[in-house]
């Protein structure tokens, strides 16, 4: 029974994806909390686990109580040299740090009681996961959600984990039902396995899918062995083999054609790293355009080794990254939300020691549940579910999967499924009460989440800035319209209150409470050039925005922009700002995507028809030509 509600949660979680964050936790997170009330825990952990997963807890919270020695202090001292306050704590932003560590705990709460979990139907219950993934598929087909990927889920990458999922449970309940003769079932799991296999290869342009499709057959073959196949099974094999190469082969695919292009781009810059230097920019552009996630991987490597204790902080990741944003640099100027893996991203914010117990409580799981389902009745069925659960923790390694709550609560409810009722001991009576109170805590910490999200000045120090940047454009929106009454009426223009005094205050407000967020910057600034007095308000905000993002050019040149009506000199001092920088930049990456000719086309057309900027233009490429001149 709790396996159909936890069914029903991870369809919720899955088709609700487009939710704001604070519903969907509300859903996921909360409708787990229920269960946990209702429903006892079936079988008992080992105690190795909750001693990892205490670790897990305690380790990433430590920064709340160690001092800033223990992390890098290189680039707190650089952005406070800017006006930007950073405390005496490890983590820089204690309240939105708190909050998201949270988060982070009830889901592994969730995890832990979801594997205490057990059924006597296996067979069914993965019947039920391969049919709904395939429903899944045809519905994202149907609805299209999202007009530039398919599937209801934020990230294409995430859909393909879960269809692997389905066609590796679908395979093995294939495999079950032929062995016990279950032709229903059987028909349905070739059913559902065709259904996703054409969402991946057809509908889907993730390679990811086509990757874990592989990975996820592969696992399952050699987790049963030949012997357990019979001729018949290994004869169907290798007839499904031939038929995936032979349509890979013969298909002009989307997702054929950009693992093609993947592999020819391997190639060439391969072949043109070892004259990179002579021959341009072209073997580094090459190289970086490979996958804008190894650079990111090999940034986000240096963040974890200046700060390998404590981590930077839950949450805190797209805040300090730019502080180590290097390599990256040359792919884009986007800010990075996360590190493009689930356990770099765990590093980078919990610490190394956080991220080691972590690994080392799923390799520990994986590793006793393996030889259980190798003696266990309906193996191959539990099998499947076994390594479909992997899939999960494998795609961590390249993606984040593991930061999807609907994704890891079907990982671990297929975990569940794939051990047998015989395996484990008894839970004691505590255990029960333990996880009825925390499931109690999960429903009234997501009640109080959504009423935080209803009210006008959330409590929530996650929801402030989005709440504050809200409050400024209703506010702006005021103004405009107090402003076209007040030229109608043909009188001043002297509001009391004044809209955008007020907008700045809300601003001021959340600044205080998330300090390194760099998007309230450039809107206090922006708002504050409005005012003649508060220049200074300006000077301090724009410079906090550029201690934040120290390598972006593109924000040196947007607060040029906002300086031209006001202030020429700062207009013509931020264009050498970021005329240095792209020259620094090009210097240490070839390939980087701005050199100081583009700054100087990007500030003429700035310039307008200002004669003055146009002079400070020319003044500019004039030095830049002297510059380059032997």
């Amino acid at each position: 029974m709790p396996f159909l509600f936890l069914g029903f949660l991870i369809c919720l979680g899955l088709f609700g994806a487009g939710l704001e964050w604070h519903y969907r936790f509300a859903l996921e997170l909360g409708g787990v909390g229920m269960l946990m009330m209702v429903f006892r825990p079936v079988v008992a952990l080992p105690k190795l686990w909750w001693w990892l997963g205490i670790g897990v807890l305690v380790f990433s919270a430590a920064g709340f109580f160690l001092g800033r020695g223990w992390v890098d202090s290189g680039w707190r001292e650089a952005i406070e040299a800017a006006g930007v306050p950073t405390g005496d704590r490890a983590f820089v932003q204690p309240g939105y740090s708190a909050e998201t560590w949270v988060l982070q705990a009830m889901t592994l709460m969730a995890i832990l009681w979801v594997a205490t979990q057990r059924t006597e139907q296996p067979l069914k219950a993965a019947g039920g996961f391969a049919l709904g993934v395939a429903v899944y598929a045809i519905l994202s087909k149907v609805a299209e959600p999202h007009a530039s990927h398919f599937g209801f889920l934020a990230n294409r990458n995430h859909t393909a984990t879960l269809l692997a999922m389905g066609v590796t449970v679908g395979l093995g309940g294939a495999i079950q039902s032929l062995r016990e003769k279950q032709w229903g079932w059987m028909a349905a799991f070739v059913a559902a396995v065709l259904m996703a296999v054409w969402a991946i290869l057809i509908w889907s342009i993730s390679r990811a899918g086509f990757v874990l499709l592989g990975v996820g057959a592969v696992g399952l073959f050699i987790g049963l062995g030949p012997k357990y196949l019979g001729k018949q099974g290994r004869k169907l094999v290798v007839l499904g083999v031939i038929a995936l190469v032979g349509a890979f082969v013969l298909g002009d695919w989307t997702v054929k054609q950009r693992l093609v292009e993947t592999t020819e781009k391997v190639g060439a810059v391969a072949g043109g790293r070892g004259d990179a230097a002579e021959a341009g920019d072209e073997a580094a552009v090459g190289a970086e355009d490979l996958d804008f996630r190894v650079p990111t991987m090999l940034d986000t490597v240096d963040m974890i080794g200046a700060n390998p204790w404590t981590g930077v902080g839950a949450g805190q990741f797209e805040f300090v990254f730019p502080q180590y944003r290097d390599r990256a640099a040359v792919v884009d100027e986007a800010r990075n939300i996360h590190p493009e893996s689930d356990w770099l991203w765990m590093a980078s914010e919990s610490g190394v020691p956080a991220a080691l117990a972590f690994l080392l409580l799923v390799v520990v799981a994986f590793a006793l549940a393996l030889p259980k389902v190798l003696r266990a009745r309906s193996r191959a069925v539990r099998m499947a579910c076994l390594v479909a659960a992997g899939l999960l923790a494998f795609h961590g390694w390249f993606d984040i999967p593991g930061h999807v709550v609907p994704l890891v609560l079907a990982a671990v409810g297929l975990y569940s499924v794939a051990l047998p009722w015989s395996e484990g001991s008894r839970p004691p009576v505590s255990l029960t009460w333990v996880f009825r109170l925390v499931g109690g805590l999960m429903v009234a910490a997501m009640v109080w989440a959504i009423l935080d999200a209803i009210r006008q000045r959330p409590s929530s120090d996650v929801r402030v800035a989005e709440r504050a940047r809200e409050e400024v454009s209703e506010l702006l929106e005021l103004d405009a319209t107090l402003m076209q009454a007040a030229e109608a009426a043909g009188e001043d223009y002297q509001p009391e209150p004044d809209p955008l005094e007020k907008a700045l205050g809300a601003i001021g407000k959340a600044i205080d409470r998330t300090p390194l967020d760099p998007d309230l910057r450039r809107l206090q600034g922006s708002l504050a050039l409005q005012f003649d007095d508060k220049q200074p308000v300006v000077e301090e905000a724009f410079l906090a925005e550029r201690a934040l993002l120290p390598g972006v050019v593109a924000v040196r040149m947007a607060q040029a922009g906002l300086w031209n009506d006001f202030d020429v000199e700062r207009t013509e001092a931020l264009w050498r700002e970021a005329m240095e920088l792209a020259d620094r930049q090009q210097a240490a990456h070839p390939g980087y995507r701005y050199r100081p000719s583009q700054v100087i086309s990007l500030a003429k057309r700035q310039s307008g028809k200002s004669p003055e900027l146009k002079r400070r233009v020319s003044r500019l490429e004039s030095g830049a030509e002297s510059a380059e001149k032997p």
